[in-house]
């Protein structure tokens, strides 16, 4: 995600890191789901019990936020992700575009990023993310992001810190698992 040269592919990646974090406790599930070291640590997830990771990841909002989210995406796309703002620190619009497309007819720069103008006033008509060597920062929300995880306030709740924290929240998860099976 933060190799993202624009918003749509910010978008791209950033729907990828959420069905694929999703599958981090299908994946436990699947392979552990029989072993008495897992069920008791992570719980039923039909009647969740304190003190289980079922019941922990159900009552946290950062978890719940993820799990609707990769949910919404699966059904519907996404929604909500919106660039506010660009922000380009360097950038020659006759050097650094690159691979520049037929039919090329101008630029467009705004708050989701650099976009070529092609084919205006024709049927084939369109405005692509433009590929460049531009240093550009883009603030991207998305709506109604979770404000606490474990009970803890989130400080920076952007859309990159909220991903960062719940793909440690995932990581130490596997780890934790891994350490009890490894006893």
């Amino acid at each position: 995600m933060e190799q993202s040269h624009n918003i749509e592919e910010f978008e791209i990646n950033f729907t990828a890191f959420v069905i694929s974090a999703r599958s981090v406790t299908f994946v436990l599930q699947k392979e552990f789901g029989k072993d008495p070291k897992f069920v008791k640590w992570y719980g039923d997830k039909n009647n969740p019990q304190k003190n289980t990771k079922i019941y922990e990841m159900r009552e946290d909002s950062l978890c719940h936020f993820f799990l609707n989210l990769r949910n919404t995406i699966e059904k519907e796309g996404i929604s909500g992700l919106k660039g506010i703002s660009t922000q380009i620190q360097s950038f020659n619009s006759k050097t650094d575009i690159l691979n520049k497309p037929e039919g090329m007819q101008g630029l467009t720069i705004g708050p989701s990023g650099i976009f070529i103008r092609v084919f205006p006033n024709t049927p084939k008509a369109d405005s692509i993310p433009a590929i460049t060597k531009a240093v550009i920062s883009t603030t991207i929300v998305l709506e109604n992001t979770p404000k606490t995880h474990l009970g803890k306030d989130i400080k920076n709740y952007n859309i990159m810190e909220i991903s960062k924290l719940y793909y440690e929240y995932l990581k130490k998860l596997v780890e934790e698992f891994t350490k009890i099976i490894n006893e």
